[in-house]
Order: C-alpha cells, then structure tokens, then sequence
C-alpha cells in the first residue's frame, strides 16, 4: 500500500474512487462535472491532497481544499473515504499521519473539516487526531417541489436586482455568523459564474442579500441588514432564490446551530433541518 499525492491523477481516477466510497450514503452522488465543480468551489489542490493506491489503484483517499481561513493558511478536509473493501484497515488515519509533514512543508498552519454529528466512529477519530469541535451546524435539505414559495408584503421602496459579485465588506456586517469554508466569499469567487447575487435595496441603499447557485440548487448565504429585518425582505430574497433554482432539490449547508434569523425564516416555509454536522479544526 503506498500513500502518495495526487497531483497528475485524472479526474476520472478521482471520481471513480468518490463514487465507490460514497455509495450507498443518503446524499446522491455527483457525476464527474458536478464533482469537479464542487472540489474548485472548495479550493481543491491536488498536489496537498493524498491518496492510498494497492497496485496502482486509488483506494482511499483525501481531497485537500488550500487557503485562508479567519486569515490563517489553511487545509481544508473536501472529501475524504474508502472504497468497501479496504474500510476497517485505518487507512484514513494514515493518510492523514503521512500527509501532515507535507502540509506542515508546504507552510500551511491549521486543519480544518466537517463530519455528520451521528458518525460517532468518525468524531472519535479525528478528536484522536488532535482536531477539537469549533461549532455545529444544521443543514437543510428538500426536494424543490415540497419546498413553496410563500406570500409577503414588503415595503414598495425596495428593490430587487442581480448584480455580478459580492460586495463581501457589506454583506459580511449583515451575518450573524462567519459562514464555512465551503460558503466562504472565497468559495464563490473561485466559481464566481456559478452563482447569482440578488440584492435588496431600499432609496439606492442595500438592505439584503442572497447567493445562490442554481444549478446544484445551493443556497450559499442569505442575510439581511439588522435595522431592516421583520419586514419581509428575507421571505423575498428566499422565494426569489427558490423560483431561480434550476437542481431538483434546494439545501441550506451548514446553518450555524441557533441562528434564530435562518432556523426561523426556514421553519416559516415548513422547512426543518435535515442533521446536522460539526465543524472540527486540529492546529499543523
């Protein structure tokens, strides 16, 4: 068993293996392009990611994301399994044990992941890797058509309308929480054209926002300006990233736990979360 990076291994050598790994698991699995898209979105880098290959075959694996987060280098955990046949070998443990020096190397300075509240085996290893629990989210998840667009009466000063990018300064004084990693201003812009940016604006001045990406049905972020709030423009923004929705299914990924503001404007359209998941972070 060799574990090695995976620079250079074809995208249909990595999807191969996620496929195989994830099997089985609730969520549907992506196809090739849909994979690729999510693992830029992420910040996917190939080189600081690792794999184990038995005769030349990926049978587990690490897809690493890179950047800053809370303006610290960070890896960030995209994806890591196992085929069937090769679980129970600790495999992942050593990916991970083997990998650490080459990211310690390559300057980065925390470790950062997400994993399902009930994978108690999961949680249990990666505490016994170093990593502690930062937050817990819930995540939300739907098919599109159980999930209706809902009547409100807003204000008739405010505005609805797309624009091309985040102003990310603004729309981060409206938050009520730092969103993850996979939700990051940074995660839009590396995908930038993947996304539609609504706004809310009331006499020229923006008020709300919500950024979606239509065709895998994510909603990104949503938020409104505090002073603003209790008047609608929420129930807006959502019925309007609902209607531009293109995927079959609409999911909220990582609310953070007791966000009354989200919990709350998602309960009003009938919409309870689906689990829930920590957020883990181990220092390098």
């Amino acid at each position: 068993m060799e574990i090695k990076s995976l620079d250079g291994v074809d995208s249909q050598v990595l999807h191969q293996a996620f496929v195989r790994a994830f099997a089985g698991y609730d969520a549907p699995t992506p196809d090739e392009s849909a994979l690729q898209t999510m693992l830029a979105r992420r910040g996917f880098n190939p080189a600081l990611s690792f794999g184990a290959f038995d005769g030349g075959e990926l049978v587990s694996f690490t897809f690493n994301g890179t950047g800053f987060y809370c303006k610290t280098a960070t890896v960030y955990d995209t994806g890591t399994g196992t085929i069937p046949e090769y679980r129970k070998q600790g495999l992942a443990k050593r990916i991970f044990s083997e990998s650490k020096p080459v990211l310690v190397s390559a300057g980065m300075k925390q470790y950062l992941l997400e994993v399902l509240r009930q994978n108690l085996k999961a949680v249990e290893l990666y505490q016994s890797l170093g990593f502690e629990m930062v937050r817990e989210f819930d995540y939300y998840y739907a098919p599109a058509k159980d999930i209706n667009q809902k009547q409100v009466t807003t204000d008739s000063g405010i505005e609805f309308q797309e624009i091309s990018e985040p102003d990310i300064d603004l729309f981060s004084s409206f938050q009520d929480f730092r969103p993850s990693w996979q939700n990051s201003f940074e995660a839009v812009i590396r995908r930038l054209n993947d996304f539609t940016i609504i706004t809310a604006t009331y006499k020229g001045m923006i008020t709300g926002y919500g950024i979606l990406e239509p065709l895998s049905g994510d909603i990104t972020q949503i938020a409104v300006k505090h002073s603003f709030r209790r008047n609608g423009i929420g129930t807006a923004l959502l019925n309007r990233m609902l209607d531009l929705n293109r995927f079959g299914s609409v999911k909220m990924i990582n609310v953070e736990k007791n966000c009354h503001s989200l919990s709350s404007l998602a309960d009003s359209f009938g919409w309870k979360p689906a689990g829930s998941q920590f957020e883990m972070m181990s220092k390098l």
